[in-house]
């Protein structure tokens, strides 16, 4: 028995949503839908806003744009997500109500430092995680091809270099929590 790599293409550029219902023995089943675009409406008693994305940080983004770009002056806000899971819906609320307390705290108010470190650790956790799938992935694929007997040893050597980027920044994060780097 052979395994056989199947490639899936649709000629239309929708966003497409892959579910798997089931996998035994080596064989999976799994469905497509066609995702629908989340959408979030924005308003106040005289404003609305209305932007759509594919996915999360997409329409946090256009939100986000639009409640500093054309935004009420009465801060009193309400949200409505459609076509989002609880989780994506808690995370677009949870951003929004703080995208719209930092529109408001940026009104000539000082930022305290603690917010900006707080800030700063949120976005370098963000790239710790990211930074770990890709040396998960470029170990796979270095394991990959010393199994199959590649003779350049280019992979294992950034894999490395991704190693230590990682390790430098675990290491800058602890500094940062531990107060001993100042952010500005």
């Amino acid at each position: 028995m052979k395994t056989r790599r199947v490639k899936i293409a649709f000629p239309d550029q929708s966003v497409l949503e892959i579910r798997m219902l089931a996998a035994n023995a080596g064989i999976a089943f799994f469905k497509v839908v066609e995702k629908k675009p989340i959408r979030l409406t924005i308003s106040s008693r005289r404003w609305a806003a209305v932007v759509e994305g594919s996915n999360v940080r997409e329409v946090c983004i256009r939100a986000e744009e639009q409640l500093l770009d054309s935004g009420p002056r009465d801060r009193r806000l309400s949200y409505q997500v459609l076509n989002a899971d609880p989780e994506e819906e808690a995370a677009i609320v949870d951003y929004m109500a703080n995208a719209q307390h930092a529109a408001e705290g940026s009104e000539g108010l000082p930022i305290s430092p603690e917010v900006i470190r707080t800030l700063k650790l949120v976005n370098i956790e963000s790239s710790i995680r990211r930074a770990e799938r890709i040396v998960a992935g470029q170990r796979r694929r270095h394991e990959k091809l010393m199994r199959n007997g590649w003779p350049d040893d280019l992979p294992g050597r950034l894999l490395d270099n991704l190693n230590v980027s990682l390790s430098l920044l675990n290491k800058h994060r602890d500094f940062i929590r531990q107060g001993w780097i100042q952010v500005d």
